[in-house]
């Protein structure tokens, strides 16, 4: 058996969390002995606990990558278990212990990625070097993550892309559907849109509920979903008050069921403006048809199929925003067709076991790589 050593320094349930759960949920069993290092009191230990996966909590780390009071911490769970592959998502510190523990390969996921200026010469050198010593190989999760890594300094045969994966989201009956309708106040008949992002700075919430502004004035049977919790809430609630579209906007906080969410969206929009990678909101949708319309922003050109299956929008711009929901809501036609093909597409690129397979791979390719004649455990 290839043991794997993940470790995240997660507290919340993020998209690094739900990744990684994806990734566990779908883990080859029969290959791969899986044990998760989180941080005491992490909202993804009960989540990971339903896989049947073992973990070990930590006292220190917890939403600091760089958390050095916590790499005795996993030196003492490495000597412990021996892991064949340390498989990071952010988590600086176990890339540290890895390091000075010998791990034959280290995996680091890179979640998200931003560039708002050039990287100097001697950082590039720095960060290539930093990198090529403390792990030997990243994942990206986006085509746009790995152009941004290896101008900060990456060797691009370190990087490889596998896009986030989705578990798949079980359809409603009609029935089902109306019932969530009628738990959200949504009248029979309303043409429903939503956005499913943290309400934080750089997702775009602003451009949103601009856009429903101007929806409204034009389609009074519109109605528009946040799904989400974070420090903008009240400052987005007000918002919607002073835009006079409180009536036809629910916020809806954290939610456990976004499934069900998912299954009464017509379309579900992403307005991020700085960083997106492959937005696992957005499969999810589209696993049950929802159609993207999405910023041109990061990854998100590519999960709208380059406008195959969806529709892409400059960053900020209400009005092209408003004008792709207004055209979709009054032609069922071409909505429909846009939900088959991101459905297909979703297939194609976006689930969870075809992650998993690929980031097994990736696996036995590393191992194999840095063993001459790899003696795995039995």
């Amino acid at each position: 058996m290839i043991k794997i050593l993940h470790v995240i320094s997660d507290t919340n349930i993020g998209g690094a969390g739900v990744h990684l759960c994806n990734l566990l949920a779908c883990a080859d069993r029969t290959q791969f002995d899986v044990t998760v290092v989180i941080p005491q009191g992490s909202a993804l230990i009960p989540r990971i606990a339903v896989l049947d996966i073992p973990t070990v909590t930590i006292r220190h780390g917890a939403d600091r990558s760089a958390d050095l009071r916590a790499v005795p911490e996993l030196i003492a769970v490495i000597r412990r278990i021996h892991p064949h592959i340390l498989h990071t998502h952010s988590a600086l510190y176990a890339r540290i212990a890895g390091w000075l523990c010998r791990v034959p390969v280290a995996v680091n996921t890179r979640h998200c990625a931003d560039m708002t200026a050039p990287t100097a010469p001697k950082t590039r050198l720095a960060v290539g070097f930093s990198e090529h010593l403390l792990n030997t190989h990243t994942i990206a999760t986006a085509h746009y993550v790995k152009g941004i890594l290896v101008k900060q300094g990456h060797r691009p045969q370190e990087v490889t892309v596998i896009h986030n994966g989705s578990l798949p989201v079980p359809r409603l009956t009609d029935a089902e559907k109306k019932q969530i309708r009628a738990e959200l106040g949504i009248e029979d008949g309303a043409f429903v849109i939503g956005i499913v992002a943290r309400l934080a700075e750089g997702k775009g919430h602003e451009t949103f509920l601009r856009a429903a502004k101007l929806c409204l004035d034009e389609a009074s049977n519109l109605r528009f979903l946040i799904v989400g919790n974070g420090e903008k809430e009240g400052e987005l609630k007000t918002m919607a008050q002073e835009l006079g579209i409180a009536d036809q906007v629910r916020f809806l906080g954290f939610r456990t069921d976004v499934g069900r969410i998912m299954n009464i969206l017509a379309i579900n929009v992403n307005c991020s403006r700085r960083s997106e990678t492959s937005s696992l909101s957005l499969s999810e949708g589209m696993c049950v048809g929802a159609v993207p319309v999405v910023t041109d922003c990061g990854g998100n050109p590519f999960m709208a199929g380059l406008g195959a299956c969806g529709f892409v929008f400059p960053v900020e711009n209400a009005d092209r925003l408003a004008e792709v929901l207004l055209s979709l809501s009054r032609d069922k036609t071409r909505l429909a067709t846009l939900s088959a093909s991101c459905q297909r597409h979703f297939s194609t690129h976006f689930t969870a076991e075809g992650m998993t397979t690929k980031t097994e791979l990736l696996y036995k390719t590393l191992l194999q790589a840095a063993t001459t004649s790899p003696k795995i455990a039995k």
